[in-house]
């Protein structure tokens, strides 16, 4: 298959020289209104040091002849691992200062499709169900690069914050489904780009390379890339190398993990005598409610952090243990002085709902600042927002701790995903008639935060910006108003374009700012990317009226662009403090879901039926989510399977809504 982009592109070039001497092209190109913000150079050079990197882990040379990248514009997903011709979003090239997350995913994304270029173009599936296969493994040997050949060494902390919390909150649905999943038809497909694809995968992966060794795996992957270079192959193929360098039997692992759904909770029981030392430890594997798997093996790290003289977390011990089946007696713990905090799947080694004992979680959330890096706090953070999510503790008492935690936290992702929990929290979690409360706390303590940190920093700027989206009150408004404007500025913070649009959407949302200064940001910035946010500010105009009319056009005009739609539907759920506007939507969604479903391309229809659902209003008086969704299933079990797949995956994030804002 040949791929053919073209258009006004400009860019850069260079060359590589590849393990088996060829002179290989390199091209990175992008609009030619673009091209003054593409940072050619990093791009360019990240690119050289994969290439480095994969023909030593995968023992062989660059497969194809040239290697162009192409950010291009309205692109449906997030790039696209043509041979020698990879297209990226364009989102991509960033014209303003981006946060450093974005800019370690974009490192990640284009390690990733360098990765297919051996792993799904050299050696192609056989067919759909061995897609994991390619995308699994493209996810983890991306971060495996990023984190050993790039700057971003701490790349599996950002993969434990954001992709394994992606596949988690994936493999609890209810259309959950195996790693390996059987795909009947293109619509199986469509649906199976998912965090169980990608990010379960690769998790799983990480975990099968602990099990059998590295370099025992990847002399398996350097035969099995041999033997079946430029031709199909299936998992099995696979399966036999790895089979064969590792010594073991490999079928019974891939059964559990692969060929069977869902995820299983790991509990620790443990008693301890009058003078703190341990006298029994257990750790149990349990099957939690409603999910399909099974108890599988784990390789899983126990670590103890003692609270030391200076008020700080540090790790006092550690070990590693094989768990397998329902309880695991750990004896290397017995005897020994208990930890103030013992934390399950320390380092993130395996694939597993974690929960903490009692003591430990709450010793870790009460003194979440003092672990000394950002791992293990993100691991016990991750441990009790899953407990929010399952209803067995408030999402109240998770907020204090979450913002506590931003106060040290300076890794991008992880501060990314705790301001993304907060406004969780605050947006859904929490009943309505307590969001208002909590919402200017929040406000407040985010904006507090912004002022400490570091003068420039990214975590400044992201503390900002949650702030502004949170900011409630006359004061904490006129404050995002004076940054906005400059005539009270926080010191260190470049307010540049798309940070203008940050704060001025903020300002539209809480109804400070209206039509009249969006049609001037709109004026200032007379660009692609202009038009996209000015559209996105109009939907998030507080009145029902703006919602309806943002309702219609969301619904009915299928000429709306990629990027618009996307953003758009972010303005249009744009309520945290006025979820109320969203109420008259919850019926009337039952009413549009086939029409949009008939009128769009499936990603189209999939991001309006998904990014459209008015998941705010759920817990409002006279609101019924939950029977508005089970009306619609049980009236059209006729309906494509994608099509309740959406539907069903809506109704799940209702109940876990409804869950959450119980124990509230």
């Amino acid at each position: 298959m040949t791929a053919i982009v073209a258009g006004p592109y400009v860019g850069a070039t260079d060359t590589y020289v590849a393990g088996d001497g060829r002179q290989v092209e390199l091209g990175t190109y992008c609009r030619r209104s673009l091209a003054e913000h593409m940072d050619s150079e990093e791009i360019l050079n990240l690119t050289k040091a994969g290439f480095e990197y994969f023909e030593q882990l995968f023992g062989t040379a660059y497969p194809f002849e040239k290697y162009d990248q192409i950010f291009v514009p309205e692109f449906n997903a997030g790039a696209m691992e043509n041979a020698g011709c990879v297209t990226h979003r364009d989102d991509y090239i960033f014209r303003s200062r981006p946060i450093e997350a974005l800019v370690e995913r974009r490192a990640v994304t284009i390690l990733h499709e360098l990765a297919h270029m051996w792993f799904g173009d050299m050696v192609t599936m056989k067919w759909w169900n061995d897609l994991w296969l390619n995308e699994s493994f493209a996810e983890y040997t991306s971060t495996l690069a990023v984190a050993e050949a790039t700057r971003w060494s701490d790349a599996w902390t950002t993969f434990q914050t954001i992709e394994k919390g992606w596949a988690y909150n994936q493999d609890q649905l209810s259309s959950t489904h195996p790693v390996a999943a059987e795909i009947k038809d293109l619509h199986d497909v469509e649906v199976n780009f998912d965090g169980i694809t990608y990010a379960k995968g690769a998790s799983v992966l990480a975990a099968l390379v602990g099990y059998v060794g590295r370099d025992k795996f990847f002399a398996g992957i350097k035969n099995y890339l041999a033997a079946h270079a430029y031709a199909n192959a299936e998992f099995d193929d696979l399966l036999r190398e790895l089979e064969a360098t590792s010594g073991r039997d490999l079928s019974t692992w891939a059964r559990l993990w692969l060929q069977e759904a869902g995820v299983t909770t790991l509990r620790p029981r443990l008693e301890v005598d009058e003078q703190g030392v341990i006298t029994s430890f257990v750790l149990d594997q349990e099957i939690p409610a409603g999910s399909p798997a099974s108890l599988r093996p784990h390789r899983v790290a126990i670590g103890g952090y003692a609270m030391d003289a200076n008020g700080k977390l540090e790790r006092s011990v550690r070990i590693e243990i094989d768990v397998d089946g329902a309880s695991t007696v750990v004896s290397e713990l017995v005897g020994s002085p208990r930890p103030d905090v013992i934390l399950i799947n320390d380092d993130d080694l395996t694939y597993a709902k974690v929960r903490l004992d009692e003591a430990s979680a709450d010793f870790a959330l009460k003194h979440i600042t003092a672990f000394t890096a950002s791992l293990p706090r993100s691991i016990a953070l991750a441990s009790a927002w899953d407990m929010v999510r399952d209803a067995e503790i408030s999402a109240a008492q998770f907020l204090p701790a979450a913002l506590e935690a931003l106060s040290v936290e300076t890794h991008s992702s992880v501060v990314r995903g705790l301001i993304a929990k907060v406004a969780t929290v605050v947006g859904l979690y929490l009943p309505p008639a307590q969001r208002l409360e909590y919402i200017e706390h929040a406000a407040r303590a985010l904006a507090q935060l912004a002022q400490e940190a570091a003068p420039g920093s990214d975590t400044q700027l992201q503390l900002a910006k949650a702030a502004a989206a949170h900011a409630l009150t006359g004061e904490q408004i006129e404050r995002v108003v004076g940054w906005f404007d400059g005539s009270a500025p926080l010191e260190g913070l470049v307010v540049d374009q798309d940070l203008r649009w940050e704060l001025l959407i903020s300002l539209v949302a809480a109804g400070r700012f209206g039509e009249a200064e969006i049609a001037a940001e709109a004026e200032r910035d007379v660009t692609t990317t202009g038009r996209e946010r000015a559209s996105e500010a109009r939907c998030a105009l507080p009145s029902p009226q703006a919602k309806a009319q943002a309702w219609e056009k969301l619904v009915t005009d299928a000429s709306i662009p990629n990027e618009t739609l996307a953003k758009s539907l972010r303005g249009f759920l744009n309520v945290t403090r006025h979820p109320q506007l969203l109420a008259p939507f919850v019926e009337a969604y039952g009413q549009i879901v086939e029409q949009v479903w008939s009128s769009r391309t499936f990603h189209m229809a999939e991001s309006i039926l998904a990014g459209i659902f008015p998941l705010p209003a759920v817990g409002l008086d006279d609101v019924d989510a939950q029977g508005v969704l089970e009306q619609w299933l049980q009236t059209h079990t006729d309906s494509p399977a994608a099509l309740q797949r959406i539907v069903r995956e809506n109704l799940d994030d209702v109940k876990r809504v409804l869950g959450a804002q119980a124990v509230a």
